[in-house]
C-alpha cells in the first residue's frame, strides 16, 4: 500500500500491513485468507504445528493508525511495517479458539498438515481454491518459521502520533470467530459443519 503526501514536492510513504483481519465490531470477509484457513482447520479439527509469526490486525484499527500517521506533516521514516508488536503463531491462535470456544484440534507438522489439507479440503471449503498454493509453498513456509517482523519504526511513529496498539490476541481471535459464527462459515461446537453457500 503506497500513499503520497507532503507540502514540498512528493513525499512518498510506504505502509506494509500484515494480515488485515475482522474489525473490532466483528465485520470480516469470506475472501480473507485467514478466515479461509481457520474455517478449514475448525471445520475439520486439524491444527498445524508451525512457528511462523502470525500478525492479525483488525482492519478498522489498522486503517485508523495509517490515517493518523498519514496526517502527520513529517515522519522520520518512509517505510512502515504495520504489524503486531508481539510474537504469536497459529498454535497460539488455535489454543485461544479451543479455550474460548471449545473447538478441538489434532496437530500435525507442516508436511503432514499439507497431506491432511490435500486429503480433506473439498469444494465445500472456502480454502479449496488456495489448496495448491499452500501445498506448493510448504517448503517456504517451513523455512520461514524463524523469521520475525520488525515494526520498530511503525511502533515509534504510532506512539508519537497517538495511534492505537493492536488488541490482545484473545480479542482479535474473538472478532474473527464472531464473524465466522455469525456468517455461518463455521458451526457452533457440536453441530454439523456448514455447507458452503448455505
Amino acid at each position: 500500500l503506497v500513499l503520497a503526501a507532503g507540502k514540498q514536492g512528493l513525499d512518498v510513504r510506504i505502509y506494509r500491513p500484515s494480515l488485515l483481519s475482522a474489525s473490532s465490531s466483528g465485520v470480516g470477509s469470506k475472501d480473507d485468507i485467514a478466515v479461509r484457513l481457520l474455517a478449514f482447520m475448525i471445520n475439520h479439527g486439524i491444527g498445524v504445528e508451525a512457528r511462523n509469526q502470525v500478525s492479525f490486525l483488525p482492519v478498522d484499527i489498522t486503517a485508523d493508525n495509517i490515517a493518523t500517521i498519514f496526517g502527520q506533516p513529517t515522519i522520520p521514516v518512509r517505510t512502515l511495517h504495520v504489524t503486531v508488536d508481539d510474537y504469536y503463531n497459529m498454535i497460539d491462535v488455535t489454543k485461544v479458539i479451543t479455550r474460548k470456544y471449545g473447538y478441538q484440534f489434532k496437530y500435525y507438522d507442516i508436511p503432514d498438515f499439507m497431506k491432511q489439507l490435500n486429503q480433506h479440503c473439498t469444494q465445500e471449503d472456502l480454502l479449496y481454491p488456495l489448496t495448491d498454493f499452500f501445498i506448493r509453498s510448504q517448503d517456504k513456509l517451513a523455512a520461514m518459521q524463524h523469521k520475525r517482523y520488525n515494526n520498530d519504526s511503525y511502533r515509534a511513529v504510532r506512539e508519537q502520533c497517538g495511534g492505537q496498539r493492536e488488541p490482545s490476541l484473545d480479542d482479535t481471535v474473538t472478532y474473527i470467530m464472531e464473524y465466522m459464527l455469525r456468517e455461518g462459515v463455521i458451526a457452533p461446537v457440536g453441530q454439523p459443519r456448514p455447507v458452503r453457500g448455505s
